[in-house]
Parts: structure tokens; C-alpha cells; sequence
């Protein structure tokens, strides 16, 4: 009988168990700790002074700005609401009720004016100077800010993205004590963390800094309780720590050191494409061969993206045919028609031979009123651009065409080979921030050092429809000028374009809630860092219409 007895009692606690799961729902909970490594250094945990990676990192986290990047949209963080003037000159932000800093100071218009202003000050010395000089600043009451720009320019927003100081901890310094302050390492901001200590070493660097949870973040109290941010000066022992599970996160991964992790199903795997476009950009001023269009439509052809990105990114990366990033307005969908190796150089060689370009018998090298059909490339020397390199030399020669490598060390590339336009060819990357930045890359009036137009594209038509995009703000007259713009460089191309590179990351499969989408920045993948959680809680289904 007591046997039958607690055979009902187990059938009926399933049942009741079968039933809380049908009418319950499992959702995030505040909790857990999070630690993730990070190479380098803090010296600007300041959002008007940050340059490196780690301090762009630790500024994610401790600080807010107006807007906030989501995936490849911006939402509101510290304002309310937006409004645009009709001709897009005129922005105003009304900020949000019940703003603090961390030190439960509160936050208002006056603080954004100030940061702003300290960013616009030369003497400031901000790597933010350039995007917000011209841009006239007014303080419209304590809750609203007036931003009104000379020309309308469809980028803007972006720059409300900058966290905002507190104008009570910083407007009693000079401009000396503003650079070199103490204040810059134990910040103070509204953001989704607030700095609660710093490791230091015997030699007084940083080691380790804890964050604690913001409770009064604007967009929520942010789910992990405490961030804890571990600083490294070696790659190798970072990733020793993420074996040895010190840290819980490894990103940014190249595609070998990728091929050298070992991971199992305790980690989850996170891939996001980069708005970065990596190409062969050529000169025609120092080599007359690409004034041919036949002869970039059969290089073209010629180059197989997909095996470049399988064999040197292991599969992480998009092919790609035009300038624009995969995440950005103005990108086509990459077609490869599914042609073979052997297609490809079929095509490529019917091109050239109507183009007058034949093979020479003894040489194997096309030529053309006894000129030969050769051109070098320079690039920088680094593993994955070199590989990349060496794919598309063997390429050329299954084409009858000799392809040079000239390799060089970044910072030589730069100085002595892109700025004073010192190359036929360049297998070399364009970094993106906003749709907006192809008016710099492309534009006939960036053609010359510093400009950025390393295709030396020049055309008028072309000019206007990048400035039409440059100034409105309006989604669909942009995304007409982007295609009036593709149209004219696709008559005259000055660049084959192969590939956008992805972001790959490693964490601990008890780190719920990452996206990763659309990341500018290694900082970006902090965009949504409130939403990410570790513990969970079972509520009734009609509960979750009461929370946020």
C-alpha cells in the first residue's frame, strides 16, 4: 500500500511540475560574476580622451552617451526623445527624468554641453575633435540640448554616441590636470558599470579592475552584478587564462589562433561581420593597364573569394563586389554564380585575348605590342593579407599575368607607399564607422595625401551622388545616391573589392544573452552588456507583462 502510495505522490508531483513549466516562463535574473581578459593598459578611462582599445573598452562599460549603438541601429540612452530639423541641420535631445552618475550625483543637459565643449576645446587634444568641430552647442534648458550643424550630414548621430562626464568631478581642472589626472582611471560615468577598485601591481600598473553593476542605468540595471576586467600584456597569457578558466571570454580571435583554441560545449562560439572592406585598390597613374576596363572585369572574374576565405579566415569572412560593408546601407549581396576554378579562367582569358592581350608561346606571359602584361602589389606584411596576396599571384599566372608581391611593415606601408600614392597595386583595408564614410573613401577631392581615396576614383557624377548621401538624412534618397554612385565606379572601376572580415569570440555558454552585430569596434561588443545574464529565474507567464 505505502509502495502504491508514493508511486501517486511521484505521478502527481509531475504532473504539477509538467504544469509549472506550461504556465511559467524562464527569464533573466541579477546576478553572477563575469570576468573577461583584455590586453594592455588603461591610461584614459575618459570618453573625451580614449584611445586605445582597452580604454575604449573600459569607456563602454563605466560611461552613457545621448544614443547608444544596436546592432546597425542607434536607440536612445540618456535621451528621451530626438527631434531633426527637416533640412538636418538642427538635432535636440530632451534628456530623461532622474539621470545620476555614479556617485549619485545627478546628470543633465549642462553635462553633456560640457563634454561636448572639453571635446571641441584644441587644447583638449580629443581624438574627437574633428567629428564635432563646427558643430554649434546650445544648452536649451536643463533637460534639452541643441546641436545645429552647418551642413546637414547623415553621419551625425553617431558622434551622440560619446559618453558624457560629469561637469561637477571635471570642470575645476586645467587643461594639464585634465590630460594627466587621476580622475581618468577612477572614472566616474552613468554607464551600464561602475569602477568599484583597482588591482595594482607592486610597480603601481593596473592589474584588475571591478566593476559593480549600475542599479539607475538608464536602460535598465544591467543583469551580471560584477564585471571583473583582468589586464594582460601578452596574447599568450590571456589565452593560458581562458584555457585554465581564470576568464570567461576571448575576442577579437584571429583565424590562427582560432585553428589553435580548444573548445567544447561549454563555450559558445559568436561571429559578426566587421564594416570593413578589404580590396586591390590600383593607380593608374603608375601603371596604365587598369585604365582597361577588360582588364579589371577579367581580374575580376579571375579572383575566387570564396576559396581566399576559406583557406586564410577559415570561413570567417563575406565575399564582396562593391565598397560598402555587409552591415551598411549601399551593400549588394555578393553573386559568385557558382563558377568553377577552370570557368573562371576560361572567362578571365576571353577577356583579355579580345582586349589584345595574348599569350607569348615561350613565356607563358600575356603581351600586348611586345609589352607584357605585369603589375606589382603592394600590401602589408601580415599573415592574413600576405596569404591573401600569394592566392591572387597564382591567380594571375593561371591568366598569363605577372603579379610582383611588395611586401611592407604597417607603419612603412603607410608613410612611405600609401601616402605619397608609391604603388601600381594595393591589397590594403578601408575601416568604416557609419554608410556616411564612403564620401571620404571616394570622393575625387580626397584623392591626394591625406585623403583617403587610395583608388584615385574621379568622376563627377559620382561626386554629386556621394555628396547628395553625405548631406540628407533621408534613408532612401541616400540609398539612390549610393546606387548612382555604384553605377558610375562600376564603368570605371579603380578597385576589386574581395572580402569583409568577421569579429570571432569565445565565451563560456553560461554568458546568455550576447549579440554581437555589427561591431565598429572590439567596444562594441559591450553594446548591449545589460542584457547579457548568467542566473535565471521560472516566473508565472502573466507576471512578465509587468516587467520592463
Amino acid at each position: 500500500m505505502s509502495a502504491l502510495l508514493l508511486l501517486m505522490i511521484i505521478g502527481a508531483l509531475g504532473i504539477i511540475a509538467g504544469i509549472h513549466k506550461k504556465i511559467t516562463v524562464v527569464l533573466p535574473a541579477p546576478g553572477g560574476t563575469y570576468t573577461e581578459g583584455i590586453i594592455g593598459s588603461p591610461r584614459f578611462i575618459n570618453p573625451v580622451l580614449a584611445r586605445s582599445e582597452v580604454d575604449r573598452d573600459l569607456v563602454r562599460l563605466v560611461y552613457s552617451g545621448l544614443m547608444r549603438r544596436e546592432g546597425s541601429e542607434l536607440v536612445l540612452d540618456l535621451a528621451e526623445t530626438l527631434d531633426i530639423s527637416q533640412d538636418g541641420k538642427v538635432y535636440t535631445f530632451t534628456l530623461k527624468d532622474n539621470l545620476f552618475f555614479h556617485d549619485r550625483r545627478s546628470l543633465d543637459a549642462t553635462d553633456v554641453l560640457f563634454t561636448i565643449q572639453k571635446i571641441q576645446d584644441v587644447r583638449t587634444e580629443s581624438p574627437l575633435f574633428a567629428s564635432w568641430r563646427g558643430v554649434d552647442v546650445t544648452l536649451v534648458d536643463n533637460l534639452t540640448i541643441q546641436f545645429t550643424l552647418s551642413e546637414s550630414y547623415a553621419g551625425f548621430l553617431e558622434n551622440t554616441t560619446v559618453g558624457i562626464l560629469p561637469a561637477h568631478i571635471w570642470q575645476d581642472l586645467s587643461y594639464e590636470q585634465f590630460n594627466f589626472s587621476e580622475r581618468n582611471l577612477k572614472a566616474i560615468g552613468s554607464g551600464p558599470y561602475t569602477i568599484k577598485s583597482i588591482k595594482r601591481s607592486k610597480s603601481g600598473t593596473p592589474e584588475a579592475i571591478h566593476l559593480q553593476a549600475f542599479r539607475r542605468f538608464a536602460l535598465g540595471r544591467p543583469y551580471i552584478s560584477t564585471f571583473i576586467v583582468k589586464l594582460y600584456t601578452q596574447n599568450e597569457d590571456m589565452v593560458r587564462a581562458f584555457d585554465k578558466g581564470e576568464i570567461q571570454a576571448l575576442h577579437n580571435i584571429s583565424p590562427a589562433l582560432y585553428q589553435t583554441l580548444s573548445y567544447d560545449k561549454k563555450h559558445t562560439r559568436y561571429t559578426a561581420p566587421l564594416p570593413r572592406v578589404f580590396g586591390m585598390y590600383v593607380n593608374a597613374n603608375r601603371q596604365a593597364i587598369f585604365l582597361d576596363t577588360q582588364i579589371m572585369r577579367a581580374f575580376d572574374i579571375a579572383l575566387n573569394r570564396e576559396a581566399m576565405i576559406q583557406y586564410v579566415f577559415n570561413g570567417f569572412a563575406s565575399s564582396t563586389q562593391n565598397p560598402f560593408p555587409v552591415t551598411m546601407l549601399g551593400h549588394i549581396p555578393y553573386d559568385s554564380q557558382g563558377l568553377t576554378k577552370e570557368t573562371r579562367i576560361e572567362q578571365a582569358s576571353a577577356l583579355l585575348d579580345r582586349a589584345g592581350w595574348r599569350i607569348n608561346t615561350e613565356t607563358g606571359i600575356r603581351q600586348k605590342d611586345g609589352t607584357p602584361l605585369s603589375f606589382s602589389l603592394a600590401t602589408s606584411n601580415v599573415p592574413e593579407l600576405v596569404a591573401i596576396a600569394e592566392m591572387m599571384q597564382e591567380r594571375m599566372s593561371d591568366i598569363g599575368v605577372t603579379m610582383t608581391l611588395q611586401l611592407f611593415e604597417p607603419g612603412n606601408l603607410e608613410q612611405d607607399i600609401i601616402r605619397p600614392r608609391n604603388y601600381e597595386a594595393l591589397l590594403f583595408g578601408q575601416f568604416f564607422q557609419h554608410d556616411s564614410d564612403i564620401y571620404a573613401f571616394w570622393h575625387s577631392s580626397f584623392r591626394n595625401d591625406p585623403g583617403l581615396n587610395i583608388g584615385l576614383f574621379a568622376d563627377n557624377e559620382a561626386d554629386r551622388a556621394l555628396t547628395t548621401a553625405l548631406r540628407t538624412v533621408d534613408t532612401e534618397a541616400r540609398e539612390r545616391a549610393y546606387q548612382t554612385f555604384l553605377r558610375r565606379f562600376n564603368e570605371r572601376p579603380t578597385a576589386l573589392f574581395l572580402y569583409n572580415p568577421h569579429t570571432v569570440s569565445l565565451l563560456t555558454s553560461n554568458i546568455q544573452g550576447v549579440r554581437f552585430e555589427a561591431l565598429s569596434t572590439n567596444a562594441d561588443r559591450f553594446n548591449n552588456i545589460h542584457e547579457w545574464f548568467i542566473e535565471e529565474q521560472r516566473i508565472w507567464k502573466f507576471l512578465t507583462r509587468y516587467r520592463n
